[in-house]
């Protein structure tokens, strides 16, 4: 069936104003704006959603916009600044979470703890992965870029997501030593990757 054949509407508020009450499997095409495309109505708890068994892409994108401490040994794990986010997903949808961003710590060897904190109805999930410096033992200064992918866990329901970083190894004191730090650009996504289930 061709596009042409599907009503076609300017906006999302136009088209909610001309059908107000579908049926699963109805189907129209948003002409304009970020949100052009063509929608299916799903059902009375998903409604207008682009065509199921098609990934729906990135859902959000955040990025630092500049250099950060992170938390030390003794703190804890604590929030990247700007890398955090409350999400509302779609039931019976899967997707993956990205983190990358460079590192600066004192020495080769140190650790840096990176989580993504998933916080869905007071539960916290924690992704986590250790990013170790790499360069010349005793080097001021090390930058080590990271990047990893995860596969988060079923949501249901309104969610809040974090990355979270921690000097996992004590700081050494030295003279000239600094603090270890999440340089720019660092950035945290979230795709979605297709159905896991049926519309409801």
């Amino acid at each position: 069936m061709s596009r042409s054949t599907y009503p076609v509407f300017t906006t999302a508020a136009v088209r909610d104003a001309s059908i107000l009450h579908p049926s699963q499997g109805d189907t129209c095409v948003i002409s304009t704006g970020t949100d052009a495309g063509l929608y299916t109505y799903a059902g009375p708890i998903t409604g207008w959603c682009q065509p199921w068994n098609q990934p729906w892409g990135e859902q959000f994108y955040l990025q630092i916009t500049a250099n950060q401490q992170v938390a030390d040994f003794v703190e804890g794990p604590g929030v990247i600044n700007g890398l955090s986010i409350d999400f509302s997903p779609t039931l019976h949808r899967q997707y993956v979470a990205r983190f990358k961003g460079t590192f600066l710590t004192d020495l080769v060897g140190d650790a840096i703890d990176v989580k993504i904190q998933v916080q869905a109805a007071d539960v916290a999930t924690y992704m986590t992965t250790t990013c170790i410096s790499r360069g010349d033992a005793f080097g001021l200064g090390t930058k080590t870029p990271h990047a990893f992918t995860w596969h988060v866990p079923t949501l249901t329901t309104r969610t809040h997501f974090s990355v979270l970083a921690r000097q996992s190894t004590p700081e050494v004191a030295l003279a000239g030593s600094i603090i270890a730090s999440v340089l720019t650009p660092a950035y945290f996504s979230l795709q979605d990757v297709g159905p896991s289930g049926p519309p409801v």
